[in-house]
């Protein structure tokens, strides 16, 4: 099957969450599971914020939705990526909007952007550009990494309350996310395009989660090393099943 790229399949999905939901009423949600799951403050060094925020507000306002003045618009939110010359088929936008605490992708919100930029000590798109090798390696550490993945879990669902991803969507994530660290992930996204790949299949969140350290154990050793008392979600298991069984007729 053709799939979207995985940024614009998450703007679909939270265009469709907002549409759902009422866009102002999740966003005031402070227990929101949308929102981003760690501190991102302590990872970009700051400056001092005296007079700051006038000046993010002010950058804000060239990413500013015509009809609310809390958002920014889609055409908007395009244009940020652009001045940031950041592709949003590259994992690094979604990585700015985990550390800005983007909760809906393809829009952000004022006080989003105002107070991601803030604390992260920047006043400009122009200044955030120049910190993205900086964003993409503190992201990218072992201990951050599982906490931006899960976020993308977060921000990739049909609704707030939802606690599943389809498949449609999964599949082109995890081939963004995963694809350029773990050669078997590659695998995965096989199995799930040829068991799982019809419009009423999904991935869990434990399951996404599992799948993160599964591939950190599995991918250098192999599944011919699979412990089956081990206790990860039945679909790895399947996973595992399917895999050997292709191994094995080839």
């Amino acid at each position: 099957a053709e799939y979207m790229g995985a940024f614009n399949l998450a703007v679909e999905m939270g265009n469709s969450c907002a549409k759902s939901e009422g866009y102002a009423a999740s966003s005031r949600d402070s227990a929101s599971p949308r929102e981003p799951l760690s501190n991102m403050t302590s990872l970009i060094p700051q400056s001092p914020a005296v007079g700051r925020k006038p000046l993010i507000e002010n950058e804000f306002s060239k990413y500013v939705s015509e009809t609310d003045s809390a958002l920014s618009s889609e055409e908007g939110f395009v244009r940020f990526f652009a001045d940031l010359n950041v592709s949003m088929e590259d994992p690094l936008a979604f990585m700015v909007c985990y550390v800005l605490g983007v909760k809906t992708i393809g829009r952000i919100e004022r006080v989003e952007f105002v107070e991601g930029m803030d604390k992260l000590g920047l006043e400009s798109a122009d200044m955030l550009r120049r910190k993205l090798p900086d964003i993409k390696r503190r992201c990218e550490l072992s201990a951050e990494y599982p906490k931006f993945f899960a976020y993308c879990f977060d921000i990739s669902k049909e609704s707030v309350a939802s606690r599943r991803v389809s498949t449609a969507v999964a599949i082109p994530m995890i081939e963004l996310l995963l694809s350029a660290k773990f050669k078997l992930s590659q695998d995965f996204v096989q199995f799930l395009q040829q068991q799982h790949a019809t419009d009423q299949s999904f991935l869990k969140r434990d399951e996404w989660l599992s799948l993160l350290p599964f591939l950190e154990k599995y991918n250098d050793t192999g599944l011919e090393h699979h412990d089956q008392t081990e206790a990860w979600p039945v679909l790895l298991d399947e996973f595992v099943e399917w895999w050997r069984n292709k191994s094995s007729s080839t």
